[in-house]
């Protein structure tokens, strides 16, 4: 997993926010806690963990999440009660629309847990206790909770990307099963493409489908054009061509070396 921590200066002057991050940043790198590795990067993450209320970078990096199609999670850390709602009120409009667009918000308590339920602002709440704050919970014990729903929302943000490429295809009207195998990978691709970064497995993944379906390529080529990602797929058989096992004679259109074309190129991940 490729997880980043988002935590402003400001918010991290707070000492109770800086040793959370701490904590936290210390046992997820521990494989024998979180049973995974998972790495702590601002490259591509899988996820976002967001920390704080009523900060404008908090707010930019959700709302540009949001269009990349990265997950993330917003813990409020109390920002959002009533006490610090009454000092903010000339910005509700921005941090609730912040809010909205975040994939889950996180409680450290319970009283917050049922403030942000009450709030209806988002509908995906949770609570994971702060070791720092209470010795209900230990390091571990809140790091594990984060983690299990860090995955269970990477899973459910990726099944709902498929349902809509699934829901374009049928829309398009495509009803050819081995077109719309290769149409689902390279729509897949695009969605990786708009994050910033596409695995090299999903190149291994177009070129095995290419070579090995048998379609129609006139009426494969007009579901790319009436998908929006002709020009896309010709730059992207470029890029396959140099990474991966496709050849020309398996190309459904000639591929094309353009300024897409490097693009695409420079965002071959081998994770």
């Amino acid at each position: 997993m490729r997880l980043q921590l988002l935590m402003p200066k400001e918010i991290k002057a707070v000492k109770a926010n800086a040793d959370v991050l701490a904590v936290l940043s210390e046992c997820l790198a521990n494989k024998g806690i979180v049973g995974e590795d998972v790495i702590l990067t601002d490259e591509n993450p899988d996820i976002i963990h967001a920390f704080g209320s009523w900060n404008a970078h908090v707010r930019s990096i959700i709302e540009s999440s949001y269009k990349k199609h990265i997950p993330v999670v917003l813990s409020p850390l109390s920002g959002l009660q009533p006490w610090n709602m009454r000092s903010k009120a000339m910005g509700a409009r921005e941090e609730r629309q912040s809010v909205r667009l975040a994939s889950a918000v996180h409680a450290f308590n319970k009283m917050e847990l049922t403030k942000l339920q009450k709030l209806s602002w988002n509908n995906n709440v949770f609570l994971v206790r702060s070791c720092v704050t209470t010795n209900r919970v230990s390091a571990e014990e809140m790091t594990k909770g984060l983690f299990e729903q860090y995955r269970h929302i990477i899973e459910l943000h990726d099944q709902q990307e498929r349902d809509n490429i699934k829901a374009r295809i049928e829309g398009a009207g495509c009803n050819d099963s081995a077109m719309k195998q290769i149409a689902t990978i390279l729509l897949y691709t695009h969605y990786h493409y708009v994050r910033g970064g596409i695995p090299q497995r999903l190149l291994y993944d177009l070129s095995q489908q290419l070579t090995g379906l048998n379609y129609n390529e006139d009426d494969f080529c007009a579901l790319l054009v009436s998908l929006g990602i002709a020009d896309f797929a010709s730059s992207l058989f470029q890029v396959a061509s140099e990474k991966s096992t496709l050849t020309e004679g398996f190309m459904p259109l000639p591929a094309t070396d353009n300024k897409l074309t490097r693009q695409i190129r420079e965002m071959i991940t081998d994770y």
